[in-house]
């Protein structure tokens, strides 16, 4: 298996439904079929460039960006059906991970079929799996914590006095530099974000248990990705 295009497959597929897709399109694509087709648009963008770097990898890109769109009708068809109901709704983050999964699938099944040499002398591996650990831990993880947690967000939370955005931008930098340590091998370093974020929220942690707990998750899960995902692309891939 070619991991420099494997690598490249997995940049691609995580800022196409991640990074590149703005919340009305994820939010609508199921229901509204303008938002799915911009979404095919901005899938197709990749094989575009791909004209340029290698043919046949190109078009290797066109028949995922389809399968991709197919498997994204079939998730809103199910979100319609199902998830509309109020009795299914706690079914949402298994569809948000079994979605995920069956991407990566085809993505894999994909590169197993591809017959075609690929190699560009662009970006080293190295600095490949660097933009993949960036994409994979900023976005995508917000996301994910979001859609498996969001039941255990405390009702006086949602509607905060604080910057929108704020959490997110946080959260990222968070990982970012935990990603940076872990690097180093400054492990005991990563301790020093938890303490700097309890500061910042002391007061809240402090006065509400139900925000203390789902702050710990939000920590936790945050740093436990952060590990994973450097594991998986530094030592796996």
């Amino acid at each position: 298996m070619n991991k420099e295009l494997l690598i490249i497959l997995l940049i691609i597929h995580f800022l196409m439904d991640f990074q590149l897709q703005s919340q009305d399109i994820a939010t609508n694509k199921g229901s509204k079929m303008i938002y799915m087709l911009k979404h095919f648009v901005i899938s197709l963008i990749f094989p575009l460039i791909f004209i340029l770097i290698d043919f046949k990898v190109s078009i290797l890109l066109l028949i995922l960006a389809i399968f991709h769109i197919l498997i994204d009708l079939i998730k809103g068809l199910l979100e319609q059906k199902l998830l509309s109901n109020s009795q299914y709704q706690h079914l949402d983050k298994i569809v948000f991970i079994t979605d995920q999964l069956v991407h990566l699938s085809i993505i894999f099944i994909g590169l197993i079929l591809y017959k075609g040499d690929f190699h560009q002398e662009i970006l080293s591996i190295s600095v490949l799996k660097w933009i993949l650990f960036i994409i994979l831990i900023t976005k995508p993880i917000n996301v994910s914590f979001k859609k498996l947690f969001k039941g255990y967000q405390p009702e006086s939370d949602i509607n905060s006095e604080t910057v929108i955005g704020a959490g997110s931008i946080i959260g990222n930098l968070e990982r970012l530099l935990a990603g940076v340590f872990l690097a180093l091998n400054q492990f005991s370093a990563i301790a020093l974000i938890m303490t700097a974020k309890s500061i910042a929220r002391y007061n809240k942690i402090a006065e509400s248990p139900k925000f203390a707990e789902y702050y710990l998750i939000g920590s936790l899960y945050s740093i436990l990705a952060v590990i994973i995902c450097y594991q998986l692309i530094f030592y796996i891939i």
